[in-house]
């Protein structure tokens, strides 16, 4: 399983993500199998509840300022 991680986190944005944050804290060994894990975690549901994969979409907030209102 920890064969599929590299093309994984090519592919999928938060994987990456997910892989590069554990890589810094715990190393990449650890943050291979961790993110093998989660893969494994993904697939499992995918194929339990028989639906397609999404990814999550992240929506940023809006930040532009608001304008003050004066009277």
């Amino acid at each position: 399983m920890l064969r599929a991680v590299p093309p994984a986190i090519r592919s999928d944005s938060d994987l990456f993500a997910y892989y590069q944050r554990l890589k810094v804290k715990k190393g990449a060994n650890a943050a291979k199998a961790a993110t093998a894990r989660r893969l494994l975690t993904i697939i499992y549901r995918v194929l339990s509840q028989e639906r397609l994969y999404e990814r999550r979409i992240h929506k940023r907030k809006d930040l532009t300022p608001v304008a003050l209102m004066t009277s």
